[in-house]
C-alpha cells in the first residue's frame, strides 16, 4: 500500500502534484482501518474489568491454591500489595500466606524487587 500511495497521478483530475491523490488516500484509509482495529484489539485485551477474570482463570489452571487468585486479584485492583498485607487480604494465618504468595511468585504471576518490597503483577 505505501508503493501504491507513491504511484504517479492519474489524469488530470486526481490532485495537483506529480503523485496520485487518489492512491494517497486508498493509503490512509488503509492505514487508519488496520490502526483502529489495532486499538479495538488492544482496548479489548487490556479491559480492566475482564482482566481480573482472565487471571483468576489462569491461576485456577497454574495452581491448586484456592487462594492464589483472591491474591492475584487483590494486587490487579491495588496494583501493588505490601508483603505483610497478604494475610490480611487472604483471611489466613501468616505463614499460610506467605506460602501462597511465594508460590506465584515461583510461578512467575507475581514479582517484587527484592523480598522485602511490594508484590505487583
Amino acid at each position: 500500500m505505501m508503493d501504491h500511495a507513491d504511484s504517479p497521478r492519474r489524469g488530470d483530475l486526481n490532485g495537483r502534484g506529480d503523485l496520485s491523490e487518489a492512491a494517497l488516500k486508498e493509503f490512509c484509509e488503509w492505514f487508519l482501518t488496520g490502526a483502529l482495529d489495532q486499538i479495538r484489539f488492544s482496548t479489548a485485551i487490556f479491559d480492566l474489568d475482564r482482566l481480573e477474570d482472565r487471571y483468576r482463570f489462569l491461576v485456577k489452571d497454574i495452581s491448586d491454591d484456592k487462594r492464589a487468585p483472591a491474591l492475584l486479584a487483590a494486587v490487579l485492583k491495588h496494583e501493588s500489595l505490601e508483603r505483610g498485607d497478604v494475610h490480611l487480604v487472604l483471611k489466613t494465618s501468616e505463614r499460610t500466606a506467605r506460602n501462597t504468595m511465594s508460590a506465584l511468585v515461583r510461578q512467575g504471576l507475581l514479582k517484587s524487587q527484592t523480598p522485602k518490597k511490594p508484590l505487583s503483577v
